[in-house]
């Protein structure tokens, strides 16, 4: 009989802490677990989900609670790993990209304004030099 009052190993302890603030130092703040034919009842309910390591990502379960419910308990295989919800990336970046064009539509209404200025212009010069 064992007098530890946690049994469970510090590697896991550490992993979890480092690959979460690993992931937060990079700007990401969710997670995927990985999935396993194993069917430990402590896991099974987080196989294949994602979590959000600091709570701040609406619409997902944190990682806190998932250790809370037993993940990543002694003897477990599991790990995590970063997940990026590219539906979201590619809408933030849209509304980043059309702000440029935007932008670009404005100046390209410009230059085309000071086009038809230079070409009348040149028109007019050719038309003097025409009559002399």
């Amino acid at each position: 009989m064992s007098n530890k009052k946690n049994t469970k190993p510090i590697y896991l302890d550490q992993y979890v802490s480092t690959t979460s603030q690993r992931i937060k130092n990079q700007g990401h703040d969710l997670v995927k677990i990985s999935t396993h034919t194993t069917d430990c009842p402590l896991c099974k309910p987080w196989q294949g989900k994602i979590l959000s390591i600091t709570g701040k990502t609406k619409g997902y379960p944190t990682l806190d609670e998932a250790k809370a419910a037993g993940l990543f308990h002694e003897g477990c295989a599991h790990a995590m790993g970063l997940y990026i919800d590219l539906d979201k990336e590619i809408e933030v970046l849209d509304k980043e990209l059309r702000l440029p064009r935007k932008q670009t539509s404005k100046s390209k209404g410009c230059g085309c304004s000071a086009l038809i200025f230079i070409f009348a212009l040149i028109a007019l010069v050719i038309a003097i030099c025409i009559k002399f």
